[in-house]
C-alpha cells in the first residue's frame, strides 16, 4: 500500500534534526547534509558545533588534508576531548573550519603519559595554529586538565607563553593551577589551564571532573594582576572531594580573603587524621583555617564525611559542621553520627536543626531504636532520611516506627538492607497511615498520597 503523505527527512522539525545530528559524526553531518536544502544549510550555518571525542584520535600524520571536508559556513565550535590527544590533531580539525569565529576547547584526561604535553601547554604554538587556520577568530576559550608525575613544570613559564592572547582577544585572561590528587597510590599532580570566560557546554554526554584535592597543595596564578577574578577561574566547580594528609595538619598558612572556590555546593571530606588528645582544639582550628582559605564553607549545601572506621581520628568533624552554616544534606557513617563527639555535642544543636536530608551508610549493626530516638530529637526539620541495615527484621521495625512517629516533617524514607528477614513485612500503606495518624493527626484527604514500595534490597516510604 502506497503512503499518500510520506514524511521526508527534510520535513522533520529543527529539534528532531538537532537530536539526530547529536548522534552522528560531526564531519559526516556537514559533508552529507550541507547541500540537502536551504533550510538545513541554514541550521548548520548558525548552530554551534559541539563535538565530544572519547576514543583515540588517529595519528595526524596519517591524514591527508585534501580528503577532509571544508565547512566554510561554520562560525562557532565547541570541542571536548576526553582521551589522549596532541595539538597537531587540532590543526587538522581547524583546517576544516577556515571562517571560525568562536572556539571553546575542553581537554580532560586521566592518562599519566599524555603525549606532547609540553606542546599542549605552550601558548605560542597555540597562537601559530590559530593564526594559520582560523584567522577570523575573535573568541578563544580553553580548559585543559591533565595528570602528571613530573613536578618540574614551571607554571609561570606556561602562563607567560599564553600572554600573547591578552592583546588579541578583548577581556581575555587565563589561570593555571596545580594541586596534588589523592585518588592514586602515587601522589600525582593535576595541572589545569582555564580561560576566564570559558563556558562548559554539555550536550548529550555529561562528563566533568569532581576535583579531589589534598588540602594545602592547591596553587594558582593568572594573567590578571589584580587577583580580583581569581575565584571566577574556579566558578565551574561546585563539588569537591578533599583530603588533608597528616603531614599537612600543622603546616602554617597565610590567611587570605581571596578564596578560590566560592561556589562549592557539595563537599566530601576524607578523614584519615591522627590527632592526639592534647592537640584536638588547636589542630582542629588549624584544619578549619586551611579549609576556609580554600573553600567558602558558607556555600556548602551537601556535606559528606568518609572515614576508615577509626573514631579516634574524627574529632575534627564537629568543627567542620559548625563552620558549614548552610548545610541542608548530611551524609556520614551511622557510628560517627551516634558517637558522643557528634550527636551528644550541644554546640551542634543549631546545625542539626537546619538539616533536611540525612543519609547514613555502612554500619549495619549500629542501628537500634535507642540511637533512632536521639536522631529524631536532634533533627526536627528532617524531610528525608536514608539508612542502611543488615536485615529487614524485628530489630529494624522499631527504628522505622520511631522515625514515622518522630519526624513531623518527614516526606520520604529509604531503608536499605542486605536481606529480608521477615516473610511478611508489616510495613504496609495502612500501617504507615495509622502511625502518622496517631502521631500527627494525618489528614484523611492526604491518606491517598501515602505510598510504600518494597524492593529486593530496600524499602521506600512516601508520606504527604
Amino acid at each position: 500500500m502506497k503512503m499518500k503523505n510520506p514524511t521526508l527527512f527534510e520535513d522533520l522539525s529543527n529539534e528532531v534534526l538537532y537530536e539526530i545530528f547529536d548522534y552522528l559524526n560531526a564531519f559526516d553531518v556537514f559533508l552529507t547534509f550541507t547541500s540537502l536544502n536551504e533550510r538545513i544549510s541554514t541550521i548548520l550555518k548558525y548552530i554551534r558545533l559541539h563535538i565530544i571525542v572519547d576514543s583515540i584520535i588517529p595519528n595526524a600524520l596519517s591524514i591527508n588534508k585534501d580528503d577532509l571536508p571544508i565547512v566554510a559556513s561554520l562560525k562557532k565550535f565547541d570541542l571536548q576531548i576526553l582521551t589522549q590527544f596532541d595539538i597537531h590533531s587540532l590543526s587538522l580539525i581547524l583546517y576544516c573550519m577556515p571562517n571560525l569565529q568562536d572556539i571553546n576547547f575542553t581537554f580532560i584526561t586521566e592518562y599519566i603519559d599524555t603525549p606532547y604535553i609540553h606542546v599542549l601547554l605552550n601558548g605560542n604554538i597555540w597562537q601559530q595554529i590559530l593564526i594559520s587556520h582560523v584567522p577570523y577568530l575573535n573568541t578563544f576559550n580553553i580548559y585543559i586538565s591533565l595528570l602528571t608525575n613530573d613536578g618540574l613544570f614551571d607554571l609561570q613559564s606556561i602562563l607567560d607563553s599564553f600572554r600573547c592572547f591578552l592583546t588579541q582577544f578583548d577581556g581575555w585572561h587565563m589561570a593555571i593551577s596545580r594541586l596534588e590528587t589523592f585518588r592514586y597510590s602515587i601522589p600525582y599532580k593535576r595541572i589545569v589551564l582555564r580561560t576566564l570566560n570559558y563556558q562548559h557546554s554539555v550536550a548529550r554526554y555529561k562528563y566533568f571532573e569532581i576535583p579531589d584535592i589534598c588540602c594545602s597543595t592547591f596553587e594558582m596564578i593568572s594573567t590578571d594582576s589584580s587577583d580580583a577574578n581569581d575565584h571566577r577561574f574556579q566558578s565551574h566547580i561546585n563539588s569537591i572531594e578533599l583530603f588533608m594528609p597528616r603531614y599537612m595538619e600543622r603546616q602554617a598558612i597565610q590567611l587570605s580573603s581571596n578564596i578560590p572556590f566560592r561556589k562549592i555546593y557539595s563537599l566530601r571530606m576524607y578523614l584519615h587524621l591522627v590527632i592526639y588528645r592534647y592537640f584536638y582544639t588547636n589542630e582542629s582550628r588549624q584544619y578549619i583555617n586551611k579549609l576556609s582559605s580554600l573553600i567558602d564553607l558558607s556555600s556548602i549545601v551537601t556535606l559528606e564525611f568518609r572515614d576508615e572506621h577509626d573514631l579516634r581520628q574524627l574529632h575534627i568533624v564537629p568543627y567542620i559542621l559548625l563552620a558549614c552554616v548552610n548545610v541542608k544534606k548530611l551524609i556520614m557513617r551511622t557510628s560517627l553520627l551516634v558517637s558522643f563527639i557528634v550527636i551528644d555535642n550541644p554546640h551542634l544543636t543549631l546545625t542539626f536543626s537546619r538539616i533536611e536530608h540525612l543519609r547514613l551508610f555502612d554500619d549495619y549493626l549500629y542501628f537500634s531504636s535507642k540511637p533512632g530516638t536521639k536522631i529524631v530529637q536532634c533533627f526536627p526539620c528532617l524531610t528525608k532520611i536514608e539508612i542502611r541495615v543488615l536485615a529487614l527484621n524485628d530489630y529494624c521495625i522499631p527504628v522505622i516506627d520511631t522515625f514515622l512517629g518522630g519526624f513531623r516533617k518527614l516526606r520520604f524514607m529509604i531503608v536499605e538492607f542486605v536481606h529480608n528477614g521477615l516473610p511478611d513485612v508489616p510495613i504496609s500503606r495502612n500501617y504507615i497511615i495509622e502511625k502518622r495518624r496517631q502521631s500527627f493527626g494525618l489528614n484523611r484527604n492526604d491518606e491517598y498520597k501515602v505510598n510504600v514500595m518494597l524492593g529486593d534490597d530496600d524499602l521506600r516510604i512516601w508520606i504527604p
